[in-house]
């Protein structure tokens, strides 16, 4: 945005490997926000960590060759600026998990951290509503929000005469500075509390997951004979004690029978 290359009639080859690393940069900062409201909530493993990382690279290496095609393919530029619309859904996301944490955390010190954060947040978000409604009328021959329902296609920008003419904003404050302009302001009380998290000694707790049956134990509860209502007291009355050779069995009243499935537990 800052050099006017979107502004050209025709994107020159330079232009869009100018442009390529920001498009694919600001798609890989979404994804990486996702994957951090992800783990926030749940703890990851260190070799899931690698695995994701990788991924990530990947990931960005198959963009980077979309955006080729789509460039080298003569489809509309605009296009190639939709992997940036991800952080509509990043910062979202990321808002409300803020939310939930900066009441929910059981110390004060988490709670004011992730207050920090939930700051820091809102400020993303109005650099984004910032970059978004300006950009129809000032980004330029193309645009991110030309394929919304509600904006114009083509771009504004394109179709005013004289071209441009629709930014309000005058010529010589690009439109995108807004956006980074409270971006920057976001940076403080991100760092802050992310810092701060990090000296309480913050971690995501671990969700309680039910107890595995394995198929022997299975199997083990079918082998079981069932009986009677009196025998099912008497074993709960008994108290089992398992030697290495012997066993046994102290309970009032017990039949030979009840006598055997007792055993038979304790030994299981």
């Amino acid at each position: 945005w800052l050099s006017g290359v979107n502004q050209n009639p025709e994107t020159s080859l330079q232009d869009f490997v100018q442009a390529c690393p920001m498009i694919v940069g600001m798609a890989m900062e979404a994804l990486t926000l996702i994957l951090a409201v992800k783990t926030s909530q749940s703890p990851m493993k260190a070799e899931t960590f690698e695995t994701v990382g990788f991924a990530l690279v990947g990931t960005s290496i198959i963009l980077a060759s979309l955006l080729s095609f789509v460039y080298f393919g003569g489809y509309p530029v605009s296009l190639t600026l939709q992997p940036c619309t991800l952080l509509a859904v990043a910062f979202p996301l990321l808002l409300v998990r803020s939310l939930q944490a900066s009441f929910s955390e059981a110390t004060g010190a988490a709670r004011s951290n992730w207050r920090c954060l939930l700051a820091a947040t809102i400020l993303n978000l109005c650099g984004a509503a910032s970059l978004g409604a300006f950009d129809n009328d000032c980004t330029g021959m193309s645009c991110i929000t030309e394929f919304l329902p509600w904006e114009s296609s083509p771009c504004r920008w394109v179709t005013a005469e004289p071209r441009g003419s629709t930014c309000p904003l005058p010529e010589w404050f690009n439109h995108a500075a807004l956006m980074h302009i409270f971006c920057t302001l976001a940076c403080f009380p991100s760092v802050f509390g992310l810092c701060g998290l990090l000296d309480c000694g913050w971690e995501p707790e671990e969700k309680a997951q039910p107890a595995a049956v394995s198929a022997r134990d299975k199997e083990d509860e079918h082998a079981l004979p069932k009986s009677d209502s009196k025998s099912d007291s008497l074993r709960k009355r008994a108290v089992l004690k398992v030697q290495p050779d012997e066993v046994t069995v102290a309970c009032g009243g017990a039949n030979e029978v009840d006598i055997a499935l007792l055993k038979e537990d304790a030994l299981r």
